[in-house]
């Protein structure tokens, strides 16, 4: 976290912010920010030193981020977004006395209207409430101000958007019918030379695209609306099949084989792994049920063994090794810090991975324990 002159100089470090999810400066000179996609709010002084936690995680109700914050105008009281199970809600903690409340149920990305509002994120929309700043507390029923569309991340709760001190709104625009935002990727190939090539002309919010093992098909997550989905894309027929069609879906990954991928869907509350046939004649079949979110990243060389991460509530992102056979985790990774994006070497005695233990990611490898690998 660093602060740095409007009028030129070098920036200053306060502290350390290794995976930040916002960050408030009040007029006390008090700087309210979360460090980690898992964690609670911390506060210190414009000036540096030590961050002290403003606000714990609560594990009976599975809340897993204090995010977004904004100190109001009157220095006394922070509004941010809590990310509990797969909800967002929007809350607010005293930084004299850290009590806390909730202010609205649904809804994320909190800011402090001039006008006397507080405006919030549901969907792609802005809302704004009445707000009695002295009180902490909303009046009567929310009402649109913006609805066609402002661009949203919804897997983080940010919206992007704000207010100027005369209560001038900007926002970025992001149609509720569009791609995110606008659809602005589309599918490259790139040769050794550098030399890139459109595989296709369509422009959409395309994430993490997969080659299949035989390099015919791309698996892919589209993002459109508030909806998200595997694709796949047949290189030779230019073809692009939607593989599936309910509620949130991500990170997409295919089987050593190529007959199968392995996803993760929120169809039953948080995201948990499926898997299913990569031509779509069946429905997806549950690999794993967890509290916690979880995301597939590699299956190890003889398609035995499914590597993914998981999200907890006190250890943040860890690595977990799925067998197939017996489908019973078996945990790899799981320290205080975040460890993703498990791969398995060709030979499969090896796993590389992501960590921020040293405060920043870094990529590492581990041996693949003799005693799982066959």
């Amino acid at each position: 976290l660093r602060t740095t002159p409007l009028v030129g100089g070098a920036s200053r470090i306060l502290c350390d912010s290794p995976n930040p999810r916002g960050a408030s400066w009040g007029p006390n000179g008090k700087i309210v920010f979360s460090p980690l996609t898992v964690s609670g709010l911390f506060v210190l002084s414009s000036d540096g030193g030590t961050p002290e936690p403003l606000t714990e995680l609560d594990a009976e109700s599975e809340t897993r981020s204090h995010r977004w914050p904004q100190i109001l105008p009157d220095g006394e009281w922070v509004i941010y977004t809590a990310w509990t199970g797969n909800q967002f809600h929007i809350e607010a903690v005293s930084l004299e006395s850290k009590e806390q409340k909730t202010l609205i149920e649904d809804g994320f990305f909190a800011r402090y209207s001039p006008t006397g509002h507080l405006v919030f994120a549901r969907d792609r929309r802005l809302l704004a409430l009445p707000f009695d700043a002295k009180r902490m507390e909303t009046v009567g029923t929310p009402i649109s101000i913006v609805d066609d569309g402002v661009a949203t991340d919804p897997q983080s709760g940010a919206a992007f958007y704000a207010f100027a001190s005369d209560g001038t709104l900007a926002y970025v625009p992001g149609g509720r019918e569009s791609t995110a935002p606008e659809g602005t990727a589309t599918l490259l190939q790139v040769d050794a030379q550098g030399t890139a090539r459109p595989l296709t002309d369509a422009r959409q919010g395309i994430h993490l695209p997969r080659v299949s093992p035989d390099g015919t098909k791309l698996l892919t997550t589209i993002e459109s609306g508030d909806e998200s989905d595997a694709w796949l894309f047949d290189r030779e027929r230019q073809t692009m099949t939607r593989l599936t069609f309910k509620d949130r879906n991500a990170a997409a990954i295919w089987t050593r084989d190529g007959t199968r991928i392995a996803f993760s869907s929120n169809r039953d509350g948080v995201f948990n792994l499926f898997w299913k046939p990569a031509d779509g004649s069946i429905s997806a079949d549950r690999l794993l049920e967890s509290p916690h979110p979880q995301f597939a990243t590699s299956f190890s060389p003889d398609g035995k063994t499914l590597a993914f991460s998981e999200l907890h509530p006190e250890s943040n992102f860890d690595i977990w090794l799925l067998p197939i056979e017996d489908r019973k985790p078996l945990p790899f990774l799981n320290s205080q810090f975040n460890e993703a994006g498990a791969a398995f070497s060709p030979n499969g005695r090896w796993v590389a991975y992501v960590s921020d233990e040293t405060g920043q990611d870094e990529v590492y490898v581990r041996a693949f324990p003799c005693l799982l690998y066959t």
